[in-house]
C-alpha cells in the first residue's frame, strides 16, 4: 500500500517468463489523481510473430484488497497487508492512492516457445483509458514434477461445509492444478461430536465425503488432520477439563474413529 514507484517503473512493460502448462502472475498498480468510477482492466490476446496466440480468457484479472492484520495471532498491533485477490469486473477507486491489479496467466500445454505480445488496457467511466505493454516469454521446455516433494496447503476448510459436491470438486481441482498435493484440515470442521449420559457419539461422515473428492481430483496427500482441539471440545461438551481422565478417554474414542476412517 505504501509503495512509491521509481521513474523507471512507470509505464514499464509487464514481462513474464513461463513454461507450457504453468501458472504465472504479473502485477501492476494504478495511481489515481481523482476518484474513478467503474474502473476495469482488459487483457488483449497475446500474439507471437510468425503465428501462435494465447487468448485473453487464459488471464484471470483480480483486484488486490489490503486490510489491517495483526502482527502475530495474539497481537494488539496491526499493519496493512495485501490479503485478498478479488474479482475485478468493475470497481470505484478512491483518489491519491495506488490500486494494485493482479493477473494470473495460465499458459496452455503445448504452447510453442517464443515471445507473445499484447496490451493491458485500463478504463474508467470518468477518465481516459491507458495501456500497458504485456510481454510473455514462453520457454522451450516443461517443468518436471518431483516425485519425492510434497506441497501442502492450510485449507481453512470449514467453509466447505456449505459447498455442494460440485463446488467442492471445482475448488479442489483448482488447488490441484496449482501444484498442491496435501491438505492440512481440522477434522472437527467435517464431523460432529455429541455427549449425553456419559456417552460420546462421533460422526465423521462429512470427512469421508471430503476424502472421496480429494481422491477423485488426484490429491496424492498426505492429508494432515489437526486434532489439537478434540480434547477441548469434549471437555466443553461434558463440563470437564481437557486434561482430566474421562475427557482423555473420550478423546481416544474420537481419535480411534478417525484412525479407522483413515485406514
Amino acid at each position: 500500500p505504501n509503495y512509491e514507484p521509481t521513474h523507471e517503473d512507470i509505464g514499464r512493460p509487464l514481462t513474464v517468463w513461463a513454461t507450457p502448462g504453468e501458472y504465472e502472475p504479473a502485477t501492476f498498480g494504478v495511481y489515481t489523481l481523482k476518484p474513478l468510477k467503474q474502473a476495469r482492466v482488459e487483457v488483449g490476446t497475446l500474439r507471437r510473430a510468425g503465428g501462435g496466440r494465447i487468448e485473453a480468457s487464459q488471464v484471470d484479472v483480480r483486484l488486490v484488497r489490503c486490510w489491517p492484520q495483526r502482527t502475530d495471532w495474539q497481537s494488539t498491533s496491526f499493519r496493512m497487508v495485501p490479503e485478498l485477490l478479488e474479482p475485478a469486473a468493475k470497481a470505484d477507486l478512491p483518489d491519491d492512492r495506488i490500486t494494485q491489479y493482479w493477473l494470473t496467466l495460465q499458459v496452455p500445454k503445448g504452447t510453442p516457445a517464443g515471445d507473445y505480445r499484447g496490451m493491458v488496457t485500463f478504463r474508467a467511466a470518468n477518465a481516459a483509458s491507458s495501456q500497458l505493454k504485456f510481454l510473455l516469454k514462453v520457454l522451450p521446455f516443461t517443468l518436471a514434477r518431483p516425485a519425492k516433494r510434497t506441497w501442502g496447503l492450510y485449507a481453512d476448510s470449514a467453509r466447505w461445509q456449505h459447498y455442494s459436491d460440485a463446488e467442492l470438486e471445482r475448488e479442489l481441482r483448482d488447488i490441484r492444478a496449482h501444484g498442491i498435493d496435501a491438505l492440512h484440515l481440522s477434522p472437527l470442521a467435517h464431523g460432529t461430536l455429541r455427549y449425553a449420559e456419559g456417552r460420546l457419539t462421533v460422526d465423521f461422515t462429512p470427512l469421508s465425503r471430503l476424502m472421496a473428492v480429494c481422491r477423485r481430483v488426484g490429491l496424492r496427500g498426505p492429508i494432515v488432520l489437526d486434532v489439537q482441539e478434540v480434547a477441548g471440545v469434549i471437555a466443553k461438551l461434558r463440563g470437564g477439563k481437557p486434561d482430566d481422565a474421562e475427557t482423555q478417554r473420550l478423546a481416544v474414542v474420537a481419535l480411534s474413529e478417525l484412525a479407522v476412517r483413515a485406514a
